[in-house]
């Protein structure tokens, strides 16, 4: 009896292991393709002739070094990983500039689409 009751105790937290385990496999097959695109747009941009080894290399150290300071103010907005952590619509506000008008549109098309899946 005692072991039963422990189990049913036991099963909410492994309801809940399990969610996290496939919230995290599916993190990572977003991860991968991401990262199969950039490989596939760096392709593209060399076989263009626009690819320059020397400055993506400086840009990149220099973006990795501004990814470190924290000077000034609002500085976590200066992040390169920023506009992926924030809402969609402050991201339409500040990376799209987009107006309050739009933002409300795309709400308005994300609310019907959700409640016809």
């Amino acid at each position: 009896m005692r072991f039963f009751g422990r189990s049913r105790r036991q099963m909410p937290e492994q309801a809940e292991a399990t969610e996290v385990s496939q919230q995290i496999q599916d993190l990572r097959s977003m991860l991968i393709s991401v990262i199969q695109d950039f490989t596939v747009l760096k392709v593209m941009i060399q076989e263009k002739g626009l690819w320059d080894e020397a400055r993506y290399k400086k840009l990149r150290i220099q973006r990795m070094v501004d990814d470190h300071s924290s000077a000034g103010c609002d500085s976590h907005k200066s992040y390169s990983h920023y506009p992926y952590t924030i809402s969609e619509s402050d991201f339409l506000r500040q990376r799209l500039k987009a107006n309050e008008v739009e933002v409300r549109s795309f709400e308005i098309q994300v609310a019907t689409v959700q409640t016809l899946t």
